[in-house]
């Protein structure tokens, strides 16, 4: 037995949502998925740029996102913690030392 397009589309509803620097937001809640990362869709602009999405009637924790070549995507909810900003610059200064100090054996080896 083959479903009908009809009973697919009435799951999901079209809606716009805002592309951001936290993610692909929608109904104060945000969304990311590889494609959007990998073509830096987050960096920060200007303007607002807006985004169709498809959103599922039963369940919010992804949705169906437009990419630029026409085909659609999963992007899954992602959630924001807020952070120690001066213990996140203590630990990426520990890892770049930890970095020079791996760089500079090497280099006495050769």
């Amino acid at each position: 037995m083959e479903a009908k397009k009809d009973d697919y589309m009435s799951l999901f509803v079209p809606a716009m949502s805002e592309i951001t620097e936290k993610g692909i937001k929608y109904r104060d809640k945000y969304y990311s998925c590889q494609w959007a990362i990998r073509n830096q869709w987050f960096q920060l602009s200007s303007s607002t740029r807006m985004l169709r999405v498809f959103v599922d009637t039963l369940n919010d924790d992804y949705l169906l996102i437009t990419l630029e070549n026409g085909c659609l995507d999963v992007a899954l909810q992602i959630q924001h913690y807020k952070i120690n900003t001066d213990r996140l610059d203590e630990y990426y200064q520990l890892l770049n030392n930890i970095k020079k100090q791996i760089k500079e054996r090497k280099r006495k080896r050769t």
